[in-house]
């Protein structure tokens, strides 16, 4: 298999084991200014760098007493310093923490619980920003993936499906925040990775992992897709043009019976009628008292998903709705209960590609992660990485 280098300031890699490598920032839902690092399972060596990441300096003596191997790394104005036992070791532009073993890991602690990743950890302040980014091999960060977005279940099957999709994804977006420095974030508006594989059914995961290694989703011209996906999409799916306009081929709104037996299939929540009608009003250009409009507004009832609201040859984009009043989906019913509507709704999320609990329950219902990603990604087909991408 060639590998590819994606050219970006310093930010794709191959790893010392051969395998193409990706830099994910963390934390990227927090505004954080500090994070403690506790290293485990191997040599770790921590070198100053300058602002984009290239050695400058070894820091010596940080890991010499196995009694404390935990640093606590901080943004001091344009810069990074690193303390341990409260003693500073200096202040850089940038600092990489390293290991030469394949096994070790790190345990880090910046905002919420703490998080275990292997690979390289990165620290600098970037654009009046603590940045912290681990730079991974892209196989793990796929493990990591899958269990971050849906390791409570035990379908193997759909962590299959879960790993060539995150695997792909991260393939076709990997200049998505290159202008910053790092490839992808941590967090869903990226793909979620909240830690490497470690938890409960980290194993079936890994081997899930390992088993569809190097395998992407293309479509009919040989090209990446784009691996969207969501929670659950109600029973249908959405066309990608009714979300984010452009549309793709491969990603049509398809019937999907098997999301109707997951958790998050159907919602409930109540709305200020006023404020309700007044936003419909003010897209639209008239009057939230307009009877007419009320009467449309307050009998919305979706049979199956629709983009739009249509008014008086005006149209409102049920996306900005569900995010204006943050809604689990844009698919829903309404529902007059006089100071407020109850808005009935199905699925959660954008309803685009791959629904997650749809997913789930084929593989329970006996269906390979071939079948799962053909129903939800009509028109492609499976293939080995290769530079063609």
């Amino acid at each position: 298999m060639k590998k590819t280098l994606f050219l970006i300031s310093f930010g794709f890699f191959i790893s010392a084991y051969g395998q193409q490598e990706v830099m994910v920032r963390l934390f990227t839902s927090y505004s954080i200014g500090q994070s403690w690092v506790t290293t485990h399972g191997g040599d770790y060596f921590l070198v100053g760098t300058d602002s984009e990441f290239n050695v400058i300096d070894t820091i010596d003596d940080l890991f010499q007493e196995d009694v404390l191997r935990t640093l606590l790394i901080k943004k001091v104005s344009k810069q990074v310093e690193v303390f341990k036992g409260g003693k500073s070791f200096g202040a850089y532009d940038g600092l990489r923490l390293i290991t030469s073993k394949k096994d070790a890991h790190f345990i880090i602690q910046g905002k919420g619980a703490e998080r275990i990743y292997n690979g390289q950890l990165l620290f600098r302040s970037y654009k009046d920003e603590f940045q912290v980014i681990n730079q991974i091999a892209i196989e793990p960060y796929v493990a990591g993936v899958v269990e971050s977005e849906g390791g409570h279940v035990t379908d193997v099957e759909y962590f299959k499906a879960q790993a060539v999709l995150a695997r792909t994804w991260v393939l076709k977006n990997m200049n998505k925040h290159s202008a910053d420095g790092y490839n992808v974030k941590d967090n869903v508006s990226s793909q979620a990775y909240y830690s490497k594989a470690y938890l409960q059914n980290s194993e079936a995961i890994l081997d899930a992992v390992a088993k569809t290694k190097d395998l992407v989703l293309l479509d009919s011209k040989d090209k990446l897709v784009f691996g969207a996906f969501h929670s659950n999409s109600g029973g249908q799916t959405s066309n990608s043009e009714d979300i984010w306009s452009q549309k793709i081929d491969y990603l049509r709104s398809v019937e999907d019976p098997y999301s109707l037996k997951g958790s998050k299939a159907e919602w409930e929540k109540k709305v200020n009628k006023e404020e309700f009608v007044r936003y419909f009003a003010k897209i639209l250009g008239v009057s939230s008292s307009d009877n007419q409009l009320q009467r449309a507004v307050l009998n919305i009832n979706m049979k199956q998903r629709e983009p739009w609201f249509e008014y008086g040859g005006k149209k409102v984009k049920m996306r900005n709705v569900r995010t204006q009043f943050r809604l689990r989906s844009s698919y829903f019913s309404v529902s007059n209960f006089g100071e407020y509507v109850l808005l009935k709704g199905k699925g959660f999320g954008h309803g685009v590609g791959l629904s997650q609990q749809g997913a789930m329950e084929m593989a329970r219902e006996g269906k390979s992660y071939q079948e799962i990603l053909l129903f939800y990604f009509e028109g492609t087909h499976l293939a080995p990485l290769n530079s063609d991408y």
